[in-house]
């Protein structure tokens, strides 16, 4: 079997070892070296196994000759930062991408992931600049959700709320990003609310709208009023009964409820995961 014939069937320990030979024989060969990344990464809920997925990740750029050909270069550096990334190393692959950022200024994609690092690691007022950068060339729903949460974490509450209202924009067609930073943004704004100011101005600032309700509804969660918490993400699935991650939240207040009741009928919850599996079939968290 080829080794990616055993990563396709999770037999990832005859694919380490046979590919650790491999090393052991070519040390310097670039597909091996992007094999043992590809396993390690495939591999990475075994932790243990995070210190050899970097070495490899390394190893294959080392060995990778981007020599005269400035697009595979950012092909491989974008790898290993997202390797970086991958494993929770986020000040690494900010250097990185900084880099990056400065030798392609026109990679979007790069603009955007270094925005996402800038934020990772606290540097909002960096990442504000990248993000004002990146509005003059174009909006897109990722844009519009980092710099929004960028806004949030300088405790300017009133206006991250007015940017993240700009994605509604792409509510259509529907798209499973759009659907994740409207439940993202929401979880984040609740963790955000230090006092009833921050949920007035929720209430005063975003109207009839979908992402008010949607926040409301996390703040109800997270303040374990699941009652409170199911009305306001009603309102969320009435306005847009595509939105997954909405029905996944139903499911968390009516598991919970049940939990805490003790009724042991977890029937309307197990409706509410699976209305959310059929929109999200990859979505596996509840």
């Amino acid at each position: 079997l080829k080794y990616s014939e055993y990563i396709n069937m999770r037999k990832y320990d005859e694919a380490v070892d046979g590919a650790l030979k491999l090393k052991e024989k070519y040390p310097d060969n670039a597909e091996i070296n992007y094999l043992l990344t590809r396993i390690f990464a495939e591999y990475r809920e075994e932790q243990r196994y995070y210190p050899e997925l970097i070495k490899a990740a390394e190893d294959f750029a080392n060995s990778l000759d981007c020599s005269g050909n400035p697009g595979l270069l950012l092909e491989r550096d974008s790898y290993l930062g997202r390797m970086y990334m991958l494993v929770n190393e986020y000040a690494k692959a900010e250097k990185v991408f900084a880099n990056l950022y400065q030798n392609y200024p026109e990679s979007r994609d790069t603009a955007e992931t270094y925005m996402y690092l800038l934020v990772k690691n606290g540097k909002y007022d960096e990442a504000l600049k990248v993000g004002d950068k990146l509005e003059k060339e174009g909006g897109s729903p990722t844009l519009i959700y980092q710099y929004a949460v960028c806004l949030l974490n300088i405790d300017k509450y009133a206006e991250s709320l007015v940017k993240m209202k700009e994605i509604e924009k792409y509510a259509e067609p529907y798209s499973e990003e759009y659907d994740r930073y409207l439940y993202v943004y929401s979880l984040a704004y609740a963790n955000a609310v230090k006092n009833q100011e921050h949920i007035d101005i929720v209430e005063n600032t975003l109207g009839d709208s979908i992402l008010k309700y949607y926040i409301l509804g996390m703040i109800g969660w997270r303040n374990k009023d699941n009652d409170a918490s199911a009305v306001e993400l009603e309102k969320v699935i009435q306005k847009d009964e595509r939105l997954g991650y909405a029905w996944y939240c139903m499911g968390i207040n009516k598991y919970e409820k049940a939990v805490r009741t003790g009724s042991g009928d977890f029937d309307d919850a197990i409706k509410c995961y699976l209305k959310c599996l059929k929109i999200l079939p990859e979505y596996t968290e509840g």
